[in-house]
């Protein structure tokens, strides 16, 4: 998980996957990043998934309520990063997540020396913002932000 600089974790969670959990999280994405994530459900086998809520400052949670209130959340740099392990090594996660990240449209991009695919997540008030997958071996590393430029500094903040 990305450490330092701007990217500070605000909390942490670990959640062992199940069916549950994956269509609980399929009810707040678009239709293309739900069949990305049953795809990675069902052909990753992940094991772990380690979330990270990250910010350059101190968050007050008060003051978080009413700014999503207030439709001004937009205005302070927040970020959400992910760790995905597979059960499967490498060799084989990689090519696959790689050829169904780019078979659904997402695209290839490089950040600094990393190959990262882009997405966009639509949001409440008919709002998108940017999504970074980076495959690295059995991991898969995302990054989400209202800044696209936040979203990158999570991205190669992350120790691999």
């Amino acid at each position: 998980m990305p450490y330092g600089g701007t990217t500070k974790p605000v909390a942490i969670g670990i959640v062992k996957p199940s069916a549950a959990a994956i269509n609980l999280l399929k009810k707040y994405v678009n239709a293309n990043m739900a069949g990305t994530i049953d795809s990675i459900f069902t052909w990753a086998r992940p094991q772990v998934i380690v979330l990270g809520l990250y910010a350059p400052q101190q968050i007050d949670l008060l003051d978080i309520a009413r700014r999503i209130e207030n439709n001004t959340i937009w205005d302070i740099d927040l970020g959400v990063a992910a760790s995905i392990k597979s059960g499967f090594p490498g060799v084989i996660v990689s090519p696959i997540a790689t050829r169904l990240l780019e078979n659904n449209g997402y695209t290839k991009t490089n950040i600094g020396d990393l190959n990262v695919y882009k997405a966009s997540l639509g949001v409440w008030n008919g709002r998108n913002i940017p999504v970074l997958i980076n495959i690295d071996g059995n991991h898969a590393f995302i990054t989400t932000s209202w800044d696209e430029s936040y979203a990158q500094t999570m991205m190669t903040s992350i120790n691999r």
